[in-house]
C-alpha cells in the first residue's frame, strides 16, 4: 500500500491520479489496519488539495526556505531596532553565498 501511494504522486494524468487515489482510499478504509484506516480518512479530507497539487505541480519549497532564513536571521540578531536595516539584511540573504551562522 505504501509503494502504491508513492507511485500515485508520480502519475501525470489528473484522471489517473483521481481514480488511483479513490481506489487506494477505498482499499485502505476496508483494511483491518488502523493506521491505514486513519490515513484513508485523512486523504479523503485532503483529496481536493492532492488533486490540485498533481494538476498544477507548484511547490512552495523556495518560499519556505526563505522564511526559514529570515527567521534564523532575526533569531541570531536577537531583534533589530531599525526596521530599514532588517529589510536590507533580508534583501542581502538572496545575494549572499555564505550560510547564516
Amino acid at each position: 500500500m505504501k509503494e502504491r501511494l508513492r507511485l500515485l504522486f508520480q502519475c501525470i494524468d489528473k484522471e489517473t491520479v483521481k481514480s488511483e487515489l479513490l481506489s487506494w482510499i477505498d482499499q485502505a478504509a476496508v483494511s483491518e489496519i488502523g493506521i491505514l484506516k486513519d490515513a484513508a480518512r485523512k486523504l479523503q479530507v485532503g483529496k481536493l488539495f492532492i488533486l490540485n497539487a498533481c494538476k498544477h505541480r507548484i511547490s512552495t519549497a523556495k518560499l519556505e526556505a526563505t522564511n526559514r532564513k529570515i527567521g534564523t536571521l532575526q533569531r541570531n540578531a536577537c531583534g533589530y531596532r531599525d526596521h530599514q536595516y532588517l529589510k536590507l539584511r533580508i534583501y542581502k540573504i538572496h545575494t549572499s553565498t555564505h550560510a547564516l551562522i
